[in-house]
């Protein structure tokens, strides 16, 4: 895994740490799981896919240039399906089940109408029988939905000193 990272040229910014689960009681990754969740207006600051399939978002609770904020990495390393909505016309599914955890602001899915969409359009299914999760990413102008396999690997960004 940390090769895999070091490839990506992001490990001398960041603190790397691994989860195997996104609910575990792991210390590091639950402090940033529940710091992310505790944030009222948070913001996208950057989406991209630093390797094929693979999916980054950076967050952080203002966009205020001079305020420090802490910036948090949200690494799936293998997706299989996203999508980005405009958040003002993303209407909530009322089938949907979450598990709910502060403000919501990342979710982990255990229904959804996006997850038996991807069901019935892809063959993933088919090849890694329920593997698959659905995860919800709620910003100010911005929901993610992501399905993948494994779970996000969520890091704090380091603030450049220089």
């Amino acid at each position: 895994m940390e090769e895999w990272i070091y490839d990506l040229k992001i490990l001398p910014n960041y603190y790397i740490f691994i989860c195997n689960q996104l609910l575990i009681p792991y210390k590091k990754n639950m402090q940033y799981l529940e710091n992310i969740n505790k944030i009222d207006t948070l913001f996208l600051t950057d989406i991209y896919e630093p390797r094929k399939n693979s999916l980054l978002l950076e967050v952080k609770g203002s966009v205020v240039a001079d305020e420090e904020t802490e910036v948090y990495v949200i690494l799936f390393k293998n997706y299989i399906a996203y999508h980005v909505l405009n958040e003002n016309f993303s209407v909530p599914d009322p089938n949907d089940e979450f598990i709910k955890i502060g403000h919501n602001r990342l979710r982990l899915f255990t229904k959804s109408g996006y997850m038996e969409y991807i069901l019935k359009e892809t063959l993933a299914n088919d090849m890694f029988p329920n593997e698959m999760k659905h995860y919800g990413l709620y910003t100010e102008h911005h929901v993610i939905h992501i399905i993948a396999f494994k779970d996000p690997i969520i890091e704090m960004k380091v603030p450049n000193r220089y």
